[in-house]
Order: structure tokens, then C-alpha cells, then sequence
């Protein structure tokens, strides 16, 4: 998982691996990255599991 923060840039973005197009960070997720826990749950193009989600959980 790659984070890209430079200083003035906005918004801030998070890039996954993949067929996933780095998109905005949400508020919510906003915080949890700052927390040094980043976890969410959806949608991951090509990698779908039997229900289509799959949850992704990444430690600082």
C-alpha cells in the first residue's frame, strides 16, 4: 500500500496496488490514518472474494 502526502498538496490521496485508481481520502479514514490503524472494507477490482468484498487491514 502506498500513501502519498506531500506538504500544500489537497486532498491527500491513498493508492492500492492493483486495478484501484488512487481516490480522496475520506474524513473518517482521514483519522484512522492518523491513528496508525487504516482499515476499510469494499470493492477491490479483480480481486473478488465469494461475497464480491474483500477487507483490508494495514498497520503502521
Amino acid at each position: 500500500m502506498k500513501r502519498t502526502k506531500k506538504s500544500g498538496d489537497t486532498p491527500k490521496t491513498l493508492a492500492v496496488g492493483g486495478d484501484l485508481a488512487a481516490r480522496p481520502l475520506e474524513a473518517h479514514e482521514e483519522r484512522a490514518v492518523k491513528g496508525g490503524l487504516f482499515i476499510r472494507l469494499g470493492n477491490i477490482k479483480g480481486e473478488s472474494s465469494d461475497d464480491g468484498h474483500k477487507a483490508e487491514i494495514d498497520v503502521l
